[in-house]
C-alpha cells in the first residue's frame, strides 16, 4: 500500500486507477518514471509492530553501517511503540519521547514520530491544539516541532476549504514559525497552494463563519 501511493504521488497517477489496473499509454509511462524515481530515492521502511525504542535504535544503527547517509526517520507511530515499565502511562510515553530526541541528537538527523489526536476533535469544528495529543505534556515538552494535519471538510462540510488540507505548525522551538501552510492532495501526493489561492480560501471561509451583519435603519 506504502509503494502504490508512493507511485501514484510521484506517477501523478489516480491511486484508484493504478489500484484497478486502468492504465493507458501514458500513465505506464509515467508509472515507470515513477518506479525509477522511487528506486534512487534511497527511502527503507520496517514494517514490524510493536517494536521498542531500544529496538529501532539498534536498527537504525545497523541500516546506518550498512547505508550511510540516512537523511531522516519517520515513525508511524507512537501508539505503536512498545513501552518500557513505568508507574503512569504519561511517564512511560515520556520515556519514549526522550529517547527518540536522544536518538535524533546521536546520528544528527531529525526524527519525526506521528502521534494520534483524540478522538472526537473531528467532530468539534475546530482545528486542533497542543492539548488534542495524547499525552500531551511529554511530547511537546521533548518535541522540537510540533505540526498538526487538519482537514476542515471532515467537521465541517459546509466549509469553503474542501479538498485543502491544513498543515498547521502548532511549536517551532528554533524558528518561531508558527502558522498554517494550505495544501490540495493531487493523486496521491500533497501540493502546496500558492498564497493567492490559499488567501482566497481562507477568505472565504472568515466570511462563512463571521458573516457582515446588514444595518438596520435609515441611510
Amino acid at each position: 500500500q506504502l509503494y502504490e501511493r508512493f507511485i501514484s504521488g510521484l506517477s501523478n497517477v489516480n491511486p484508484k486507477d493504478l489500484r484497478q489496473a486502468k492504465l493507458g499509454l501514458e500513465n505506464l509511462g509515467r508509472i515507470d518514471r515513477g518506479i525509477d524515481e522511487l528506486s534512487k530515492s534511497s527511502i527503507y521502511y520496517d514494517t514490524e509492530q510493536g517494536q521498542s525504542v531500544g529496538q529501532i535504535r539498534a536498527k537504525v544503527r545497523r541500516h546506518i553501517v550498512k547505508h550511510p547517509g540516512l537523511k531522516m526517520i519517520m515513525i508511524d507511530y507512537l501508539g505503536l511503540i512498545k513501552l518500557g515499565k513505568a508507574d503512569r502511562h504519561d511517564v512511560a510515553i515520556g520515556d519514549v519521547t526522550a529517547a527518540l530526541k536522544g536518538l535524533a541528537k546521536e546520528i544528527k538527523v531529525p526524527v519525526v514520530l506521528i502521534v494520534q489526536a483524540k478522538r472526537g476533535n473531528d467532530k468539534s469544528g475546530s482545528q486542533p491544539v497542543m492539548s488534542d495529543l495524547k499525552d500531551s505534556a511529554c511530547i511537546e515538552a521533548d518535541a522540537d516541532v510540533v505540526m498538526f494535519i487538519n482537514r476542515p471538510e471532515i467537521s465541517d462540510p459546509e466549509t469553503e476549504l474542501k479538498g485543502i488540507t491544513e498543515i498547521i505548525i502548532a511549536k517551532d522551538r528554533h524558528n518561531d514559525g508558527n502558522g498554517t501552510i494550505y495544501m490540495e492532495k493531487v493523486n496521491g501526493t500533497f501540493l502546496p497552494l500558492t498564497m493567492e489561492q490559499a488567501a482566497t480560501a481562507a477568505h472565504k471561509e472568515q466570511t462563512r463563519l463571521n458573516p457582515v451583519k446588514e444595518k438596520r435603519g435609515f441611510k
